[in-house]
């Protein structure tokens, strides 16, 4: 079952991005003619909304390279701090060894202790 709480978040998130790119927006456009023509925002407030109704699976697009962006962002984050406090995790005097103490391979295992699944 998908959730669908987070994805009316998410689209009321992007819709008011675009509204607020639109605000500063002065959009020029060559015709044929190459005369230019100014749109208003209210032109391009409508032109979006027209779009969108149109093709409401972009979206979808966005929301899933939002959350590609957050996940890559996110993995970034963890492995800065793992770089940072790599040597209280992988060389701590208190930590115990199981097996060859010269190993290639260390685990390291973090718990909750106020986490019921952990």
């Amino acid at each position: 079952m998908m959730r669908k709480e987070p994805m009316k978040k998410s689209v009321c998130a992007t819709l008011a991005a675009l509204a607020f790119a639109t605000t500063s927006l002065s959009f020029t456009a060559a015709s044929a003619n190459e005369e230019k023509s100014t749109f208003t925002r209210s032109e391009i407030e409508t032109i979006v909304r027209e779009y969108l109704i149109n093709n409401p699976e972009v979206l979808l697009d966005v929301q899933t390279a939002l959350q590609e962006k957050q996940r890559v962002a996110q993995q970034a984050d963890i492995e800065q701090i793992i770089d940072v406090a790599s040597d209280e995790l992988f060389h701590s005097e208190y930590d115990g060894v199981i097996g060859n103490p010269d190993g290639d391979v260390t685990v390291v295992e973090f718990l909750d202790y106020n986490c019921c699944f952990c």
